[in-house]
This record gives C-alpha cells, sequence and structure tokens, in this order.
C-alpha cells in the first residue's frame, strides 16, 4: 500500500520522472558507436540530421533497397534525397523505448529484411535520443515523427509511404497518423486505443502471440477497437503462433514478413 501511495505521489511532484521511465532515453549510445558514420554497420546508408523545429535537430538514416547498393556508393545526401522517388516503397521506422537508429540486432535484420525486399527504410531518433538535441516528450515525438513523414511526402512523388512503429514507437505512429492529441489525466501518455478511432489510413498490426513484453491481447484489443472506427479504411491483425518463438522482437524471422507488409 506505501509503494502504491507513494509512487504517483513522487510522480505528481516530479513529472519528468515519468518521462525518463516512459522514454528510457537515458540509454546511451555506447561511446565507441559513430552514428555518422553508419557505414560501419550497414551498407548502402546514409546519416543526416533534421530540424523539426528551432533549437531542435533529429539524427536519421536512410538505407536505400538492396538492389540499389551499388550505385548508392560514394553517394551524397542529395542522391539519397532523390532516390525516395525511384518508385520503390518507403517505411519510417519509429523505435521503442531505450531504442535509437542504431540498429540492436532483431532491428538489423528487420531491416535487411525489408530492404533485401526493395523497401527504403527510414530510421531516426526523437529529440533526446541518442545524439538528437532536447528532451522527449508526447507532443515532442509526435512532431518529430510527423515532421519526418512529411519531409519524406515531399520528396517520394507518390510512393507508398508507410510508418511501422514498434513497441512505444507504435503508440507514436497512432499520434502521428491522426494528429490527434489525447492524454491519460494521471499518466500523461498518448491513450493509443481512442487515436486509434481518428485514424483514416490502413492499419496493419503484426504481434507474436508469445510477446512477454506486450500481451497479444492488447493488439487484439488495439484491433476490436480499430474496426469499431467511424472512418472507413483497411483494418488488418496478423498473429504469429506462439510456438514460432518469435516474442517482442522476432517476427522478422518469419518468412512470410515482406509478402505480409506488402
Amino acid at each position: 500500500i506505501v509503494v502504491y501511495v507513494t509512487v504517483p505521489f513522487i510522480i505528481r511532484l516530479f513529472p519528468m520522472l515519468l518521462s525518463k521511465v516512459v522514454y528510457l532515453n537515458m540509454v546511451k549510445v555506447p561511446l565507441s558507436v559513430d552514428l555518422s558514420n553508419p557505414g560501419e554497420l550497414l551498407n548502402h546508408t546514409i546519416n543526416f540530421y533534421l530540424t523539426p523545429e528551432e533549437g531542435i535537430t533529429v539524427g536519421v538514416w536512410h538505407t536505400v533497397p538492396t538492389n540499389r547498393g551499388e550505385e548508392a556508393k560514394g553517394k551524397d545526401l542529395r542522391w539519397f534525397e532523390d532516390s525516395l522517388s525511384d518508385n520503390n516503397p518507403v517505411i519510417i521506422y519509429l523505435h521503442g523505448n531505450g531504442g535509437t537508429r542504431l540498429p540492436a540486432l532483431y532491428f538489423l535484420c528487420v531491416l535487411q529484411v525489408l530492404s533485401a525486399a526493395g523497401f527504403h527504410v527510414l530510421a531516426f531518433d526523437y529529440r533526446g535520443f541518442a545524439d538528437s538535441t532536447g528532451e522527449p516528450s508526447e507532443e515532442g515525438v509526435t512532431q518529430d515523427s510527423a515532421f519526418i513523414y512529411q519531409w519524406v511526402k515531399a520528396r517520394s512523388r507518390g510512393n507508398p509511404v508507410c510508418l511501422w512503429g514498434h513497441s512505444l514507437g507504435s503508440g507514436c505512429v497512432s499520434h502521428v497518423v491522426p494528429l490527434l492529441y489525447v492524454r491519460i489525466p494521471s499518466l500523461g501518455h498518448p491513450d493509443v486505443l481512442i487515436c486509434v478511432k481518428e485514424m483514416s489510413s490502413p492499419l496493419l498490426i503484426l504481434h507474436a502471440e508469445d510477446d512477454e513484453v506486450v500481451p497479444s491481447l492488447l493488439a487484439k484489443k488495439l484491433h476490436e477497437t480499430a474496426l469499431r472506427s467511424p472512418h472507413s479504411r483497411e483494418v488488418k491483425l496478423v498473429l504469429f503462433p506462439a510456438h514460432l518463438g518469435y516474442n517482442h522482437e522476432d517476427i522478422y524471422k518469419d518468412p512470410k514478413l515482406p509478402l505480409i507488409i506488402w
């Protein structure tokens, strides 16, 4: 009882603590990693920075499809920007809490699968993460995500642009798409079930039944809520059976993944 009462009281006195717990942006990239040089880890990838608002810069990595890998060698940022209009679809990856655009093993594998399937992949760090400036907040990470999306759309010339959110990133996606800001008064973080009702774009939910971090029951509830939305669009839930052992991070291992998402 003491813990139950004390924790909300501390959060009320120091609201920034909740932000730190939710985002875990204090988890820093190892000093030995040079985020400005992704070529050390990924071929056909460039690093650059964008400014979603005055005083805020966010770091971005752009990986082109594998079939353009050789052509991309030695090219500058303008070439990478122009490549977004090459008729290949684009995925913008929104990482989870404690993450960065530096791929963890699971995301490195996801990126390789998507790139090999013909996708451009852009991964970025919200404000306050890695070498992006500022401090994260609900409004801030939403603004950063929306800015990246609009930046890509302006250069893709009608090519499909998809938002891929993992873990916390899926909550960011639900906010970006309807550009709706909704708070749970006692917690101050997004209510995804409310936001998803305002989405009018196609929605694909991928979830492993054995996910030990985010129970698959929540994915089913999200799917049911999206289906009841007054906005007409395609909504699909794909549950990967528990016996596959994909858990929270390994759906990239499914050989049908490229066909599922496209």
